[in-house]
């Protein structure tokens, strides 16, 4: 039997003699190169026909190497062993290797579904989060359980979209997100700038950014300290004093100086404090919630009058 055609059987799931090994398709595992494990071998030891550098063991135990590092026959393997994961009735053992066999696949999808499969082993992320393909380092940011190490090792990754999946992570540490409040994305700024687990300091440092957008972010935040808000208040981007206005945490301070600000918007928002500034926020559905800013509608208060 030629190679192509034993190939073509383990592929559709059919055992085949090749040399003497009997190849089984349940045994097969996805590998750089895809890896076969003989069931049977007539020569083993190092007559073994498809030996290599190491010698072929007998009955079931023999790895044997194959030239085929990409193709089809890498693709049907790594479905087989997603399919495998995806039944519930797939005994842990099973599930356990399917898994760790799926993260060293040579397709990209395929190590992106182990990387973010939360039964993936530590060990394996943190080898997944070295990975070429950046889709790969990506679901590893997502995940919510990070090692702090392998977070902060992706924190300085080279592509934008790993640290935007990491400062998006809700699960994100707060000295990881402290470390990206500098990055040079905006993007990644400003998914810190709304983050509700980023540190206090760390937002009272991003009063300053350069993207007016990062700052008009800071001040849309349900919980913020009053110290940013009175910072914003003095921003040179119209959009940031609106919704500094907006935002309910505001101090009637900055509110009643805002009510002289040059910019007719921000004047009307910082005079209809309360009630109406609520409405005109939750209007805006920008991520502020009112209550859990701490100021729950008065009683007797059905909700926001219509903005005009």
């Amino acid at each position: 039997m030629t190679s192509r055609r034993a190939l073509r059987l383990l592929a559709g799931g059919h055992p085949a003699d090749w040399h003497g090994c009997r190849l089984v398709a349940a045994e097969v595992h996805a590998g750089t190169p895809v890896t076969l494990a003989a069931a049977g071998c007539t020569h083993p030891g190092a007559g073994c026909a498809l030996s290599t550098s190491t010698p072929c063991v007998a009955a079931g135990a023999g790895l044997l190497p194959l030239p085929c590092r990409r193709g089809g026959l890498a693709r049907r393997l790594a479905r087989r062993l997603q399919q495998l994961l995806d039944d519930p009735l797939t005994p842990p053992v099973v599930a356990g290797r399917a898994l760790a066999q799926l993260a060293r696949s040579p397709e990209p999808w395929a190590r992106t579904d182990a990387a973010g499969d939360p039964a993936c082993p530590a060990p394996l992320v943190a080898g997944l989060a070295s990975d070429w393909w950046w889709e790969v380092r990506a679901a590893v940011a997502a995940r919510m359980e990070l090692p702090a190490a392998v977070a902060l090792r992706l924190a300085g990754d080279p592509s934008e979209w790993v640290r935007r999946a990491l400062a998006d992570n809700p699960g994100a540490d707060p000295a990881v997100l402290a470390a990206l409040h500098t990055d040079p994305h905006l993007g990644v700024r400003d998914a810190v700038a709304e983050h509700p687990a980023t540190p206090d300091a760390t937002l009272l440092a991003m009063v300053c950014d350069p993207a007016w957008e990062v700052r008009r972010s800071l001040a849309k935040r349900p919980r913020v300290p009053a110290e940013v808000l009175v910072a914003l208040a003095h921003d040179p981007e119209h959009w940031v004093r609106f919704f500094v206005a907006c935002n309910p945490a505001t101090p009637e301070p900055v509110r009643a100086e805002l009510a002289g600000d040059r910019r007719p918007s921000v004047r009307v928002l910082a005079s209809r404090a309360g009630r109406r500034a609520r409405g005109t926020a939750l209007a805006l559905g920008r991520g502020i919630d009112p209550t859990r800013a701490g100021h729950a509608r008065p009683p007797g208060e059905a909700g926001p009058p219509p903005v005009d």
